[in-house]
């Protein structure tokens, strides 16, 4: 055991914990990593994306990307969509890993590597992944980072510079990113013996960057209304034999049946996952001596993954879906909690870090060789209880070229004088194409054009339609409504709520029948554009779209101003080891 000790062998820990990143990295996203783009549900990258309002969350719209949009559309300005969407995807996956295997109290190499494939390598990831949430996945796998960071500023007295870096960071991929990291940064200030200044300077930074996405929440026009059948919808369903319990307990049970895996049909997968948590349940044992400057960081680190469980497994009770119906039809922004499997992002830091340790006090029972050996198999125990993580979710995700036709049929619509919505057909919010192998995309005009995009924004399940927040699109589908199945759609109806083009999707699934006259723009094989005639011209931006640009713009200021404080605090530290270490050299 001694021979794999990480004190002993400080560079191995290093150069081992960024191959095995690395090599996980590899190993999920390979059928990824080509010169086109991975569309899969929620994960839609467009060659040029466009920077508009509802990027950056100024136009009344609800913020589900903000301010992850307008800041892609940045990026998407100086480096090619495809090679960013790589980079986001190999970062979501051997981020954590990386993260995981540093924070670990576990002492030995083989301890570390098993508790860092805990973290990265689970049901968790696969369903996310499958349904496109890197932004969500980027945002988990800053969890271990951000404890490493409370850690190292306790231990140093240090102002807590990387953790806001990395609450801003959780802030700026998603909403719910941004509360998983707000979350950890939060109990951490609390439970750390920090000092005051240090604590509001965590507090303030999160309420900051939070402001970004939730003020344009609370200033959405969205319909807000009791919900039960989103609720039912979107709760955390079983994906193993054993039922939703321990489903979410193994970090599984995603509510879309559809992205859930193969191997976790069968009993092996389950059992294995149960495995790891008792493993992990093992290892916490005595956890006061992992950070001796924070003794009460395990408590809560252990505390928020108990919180993020109970928050999966509330929705499957009754009581609980009562309360979340509640909480959506009254509290605005709550939708939130809809999702409730999400919330286990928290359970899988507790469960990584004790897995590692735990894994270490079994092998102790046995002598050195047999001890190694037992440490190995527990390392891949992860892999083996979720084997279809790799090659790209079990072959369900890798990358085809975006079809040029329509980044034209998007340029042409920018390049028309006037002002109107882009109203797209068929009259879903999800598309189909055969050129992406009829998988399953979020629709993806609202990021290739700078014009207002109206899209149905209603949920179409196999059983049941859960009811978008939308009013404009409310407006449009009632006008659609009106027009019989295979009928002919009113242009003045449309024109009449600011529609003024319509994007006629020829080959997705799904296609509704509807016709509607107007003047052709552009004509391809994939797509048609439709010009219905002029509209009355846009609103002004009110003084809504000002608060939520001043505030983007403050929070991005404060970020780069952290990032040159930590730039230069870390500078400083250099400097002082040079000048006090005994091999400088004169």
């Amino acid at each position: 055991m001694r021979s794999i000790a990480r004190e002993e062998r400080p560079a191995a820990d290093r150069w081992l914990a960024r191959g095995l990143a690395l090599l996980v990295a590899l190993c999920v996203c390979w059928p990824m990593l080509g010169r086109g783009y991975t569309l899969a549900y929620d994960m839609v990258f467009v060659p040029d994306p466009s920077f508009t309002a509802r990027g950056w969350g100024g136009d009344g719209s609800v913020p589900r990307a903000v301010p992850a949009d307008a800041l892609l559309a940045l990026v998407g300005a100086v480096l090619p969509m495809w090679l960013v969407q790589q980079v986001l995807l190999l970062l979501a996956v051997g981020l954590g890993v990386l993260g995981a295997w540093r924070v670990s109290p576990a002492r030995t190499l083989l301890g570390a590597a098993a508790g860092a494939l805990a973290f990265g390598w689970g049901a968790y990831q696969a369903e996310r992944l499958a349904m496109g949430h890197w932004s969500l996945l980027l945002g988990v796998a800053l969890l271990p980072w951000l404890l490493r960071a409370a850690l190292v500023s306790r231990e140093r007295d240090e102002p807590p510079w990387r953790s806001v870096l990395l609450i801003g960071a959780g802030a700026a991929a998603a909403p719910t990113a941004g509360v998983l990291t707000a979350g950890l940064a939060v109990v951490l200030a609390v439970a750390l013996p920090l000092r005051s200044r240090h604590r509001l300077l965590v507090a303030g930074s999160v309420a900051l960057f939070t402001a970004t996405w939730a003020v344009p929440g609370l200033l959405a026009e969205a319909r807000l209304g009791a919900d039960p059948l989103g609720v039912a919808a979107f709760a955390t369903a079983s994906d193993t034999p054993y039922g939703v319990v321990v489903s979410a307990l193994t970090g599984g049970g995603v509510w879309n049946r559809l992205v859930h895996l193969d191997s976790r049909a069968g009993a092996a997968s389950a059992l294995l996952g149960l495995l790891v948590v008792l493993v992990a349940a093992a290892g916490w044992r005595r956890p006061g001596g992992w950070w001796p400057s924070a003794p009460r960081a395990g408590v809560a680190v252990a505390g928020l993954g108990l919180v993020g469980l109970a928050l999966a497994l509330v929705s499957a009770t009754s009581a609980g879906a009562d309360a979340l119906t509640w909480a959506t039809g009254e509290v605005p922004g709550a939708g939130l909690l809809r999702d409730a499997q999400k919330w286990l992002g928290w359970w899988l830091l507790p469960v990584s870090i004790g897995f590692g340790v735990g894994v270490e006090r079994l092998a102790a029972w046995f002598p050195a060789r047999s001890a190694a050996f037992l440490l190995a198999s527990g390392a891949l125990l992860p892999v083996l209880a979720v084997p279809d993580l790799a090659w790209g979710v079990g072959g369900r995700l890798e990358d085809r070229p975006w079809p040029a036709e329509l980044t034209a049929a998007a340029a042409a619509l920018d390049d028309t004088p006037g002002s109107g919505a882009v109203l797209v057909l068929p009259w879903h919010a999800f598309r189909a194409w055969d050129w992406n192998d009829d998988r399953t995309v979020l629709d993806p005009w609202t990021r290739l054009v700078q014009r207002q995009v109206v899209v149905r924004d209603d949920l179409e399940l196999a059983r049941r339609t859960v009811p978008g927040e939308d009013p404009v699109a409310a407006e449009v589908g009632a006008v659609l409504d009106a027009a019989s199945s295979g009928g002919q759609v009113d242009p003045r109806g449309l024109r009449a709520v600011g529609v003024r083009f319509v994007a006629l999707d020829l080959t997705t699934a799904g296609q509704d029948g509807l016709e509607v006259a107007g003047e052709t723009l552009y004509d391809g094989e994939l797509i048609r554009v439709l010009d219905l005639g002029p509209v009355p011209a846009d609103p002004r931006p009110g003084p809504s779209s000002r608060l939520v640009a001043a505030l983007d713009v403050a929070a991005g200021a404060w970020w780069w101003w952290v990032a040159l404080a930590e730039s230069r605090n870390r500078g400083l530290g250099m400097l002082r080891f040079q000048r006090t270490s005994p091999h400088r050299r004169s």
